[in-house]
């Protein structure tokens, strides 16, 4: 191991250059490329040597992690001369725009701005590093989720002990940033820590059977919640967001990496389905990160299971989300899902966002296993005003 001080576009990083990593990014030429070091990318260390101000600029414009990631990571596409060969693209679960989703364009660009900044900070992730995953750039259609799917969950716990029950009232929440984690008003009161990088509950490390290869992920790892900021009130009830603040900041892999924001409403679809994941169970044996998919439906769908559920969010004036499984769905949710992101990809570059978070898996009442019930899941949808609450909290 070597280290070397790079002096770039005013920042001083003090560099790590050890094996090589690769994560996926875009390129400022919009080009699915890999963040990788700075000293593995030569078209780029040249044209940082060069004295043109337009090529250190672009240089500059391909920092995916700075010093975060132990290296000097830029987003390292393919040179000029050549050209980015096709990366397969998963099935879209986005639409057109919707109206529900339009807001004061002056807000949605003082929105932008501040994120911007943000990103600057390092307080965000830049969208051409965040919401990106590896299973993405190859082809995968199996049911069972590959070993780096998802990277961005992780297992909320409210105990330090490992106990009998404890698969009953799971929690999941979603990697914002590398200090962050968002999750609904339930699982944030109480949670003392998360898990970070778990594939299956009852395993420190998972392999992929399948594989020829030994391909495994990297040992879960717990870190203790600093913090819990609650975005409203506690009359609000369940229907409210929670930020997990963490003592320290998580280390970046291929098995964990933050998802993006809705930040930009102009760009923001309509979804017709929505995909989940998340540890609920029927019992105590271990379980693997789930892929779920929901379609959304109309709110009545979810209000007309329960008496009081349309009373507490229009109480608590959330942006509601209700989605309904398939007709006929190889998996179905279970309670220990609530937490969790919604999420959606755009096709274009097969980069994920978090819609919203899970907040109940309705169920048959009196039923003891609501894994087999084929009821609503619904949560709360990030907006404009959820954006504005991260922004104003999050902090170095």
């Amino acid at each position: 191991m070597r280290y070397q001080i790079l002096l770039l576009v005013n920042c001083i990083c003090y560099v790590i250059v050890a094996d090589e990593i690769v994560y996926p990014c875009v390129t400022p030429d919009a080009e699915r490329a890999y963040c990788t070091s700075l000293f593995s990318c030569p078209h780029l260390m040249k044209a940082l040597g060069s004295t043109d101000p337009l090529a250190v600029e672009f240089v500059r414009q391909s920092i995916c992690l700075g010093c975060e990631a132990g290296d000097f990571m830029v987003c390292c596409g393919p040179p000029p001369s050549q050209k980015e060969s096709p990366i397969p693209s998963p099935p879209t679960t986005a639409t057109a725009i919707s109206d529900k989703y339009s807001s004061d364009t002056s807000t949605n660009e003082d929105l932008l701005l501040r994120y911007k900044e943000a990103v600057k900070q390092r307080l965000l992730p830049d969208q051409r590093y965040c919401g990106y995953q590896h299973k993405d750039d190859r082809p995968y259609d199996s049911p069972i989720t590959a070993l780096d799917e998802f990277p961005w969950l992780v297992h909320v716990r409210f105990s330090n002990s490992e106990y009998e029950e404890q698969y009953a009232d799971r929690c999941s929440g979603v990697l914002i940033n590398n200090r962050y984690v968002l999750t609904d008003a339930y699982c944030g009161a109480e949670s003392i820590k998360v898990k970070i990088g778990e594939y299956n509950t009852n395993q420190s490390v998972s392999c992929d059977p399948a594989s020829k290869l030994e391909d495994c992920n990297e040992p879960v790892y717990d870190i203790a919640v600093e913090e819990i900021i609650r975005d409203g009130k506690k009359s609000n009830g369940p229907y409210d967001f929670s930020l997990l603040r963490l003592v320290k900041p998580v280390e970046y892999s291929d098995f964990v990496r933050p998802i993006c924001l809705p930040i930009d409403q102009s760009k923001r679809p309509s979804p017709t389905s929505l995909v989940f994941s998340g540890w609920g169970a029927p019992n105590s044996t271990g379980i693997a990160k789930k892929r779920l998919t929901y379609n959304v439906v109309n709110d009545e769908v979810c209000y007309k299971e329960s008496d009081w559920l349309e009373g507490n969010v229009k109480f608590a004036n959330a942006s509601f989300i209700c989605t309904s499984p398939p007709i006929n769905p190889t998996t179905l949710a279970c309670a220990g899902e609530h937490g969790g992101p919604f999420m959606y990809s755009l096709t274009r570059r097969i980069q994920w966002y978090v819609e919203g978070i899970i907040v109940s898996v309705m169920h048959k009442e009196g039923s003891s296993n609501s894994c087999n019930d084929k009821y609503p899941v619904n949560g709360i949808r990030i907006t404009d005003n959820t954006i504005d609450w991260i922004l104003s909290t999050i902090r170095r």
